[in-house]
């Protein structure tokens, strides 16, 4: 099942967590430029710098949706796309 979480913020990346921890495939959306000031603790990095680590976990900037669909199947990170 593929889940998709609105926000990148640190509510949003909570949830995407928790769920891919639960082994959820997850797609994060957001826009191109998100408000939050919580960098460093979200997954927010990822829509600026392509990538970001949250406990553990990666979350990948997807520059397409055959990227986005690629990251969903193979399962080796959350997917961020805006």
């Amino acid at each position: 099942m593929i889940v998709l979480v609105r926000g990148v913020g640190d509510v949003g990346s909570a949830v995407a967590h928790r769920l891919f921890q639960e082994g959820y495939a997850v797609v994060i959306h957001d826009d191109p430029r998100p408000t939050t000031s919580r960098r460093g603790m979200a997954f927010t990095d990822a829509v600026f710098d392509g990538r970001a680590t949250l406990d553990g976990l990666c979350a990948l900037l997807a520059e397409d949706v055959e990227t986005m669909r690629r990251l969903v199947i193979e399962r080796e990170a959350v997917a961020v796309y805006v």
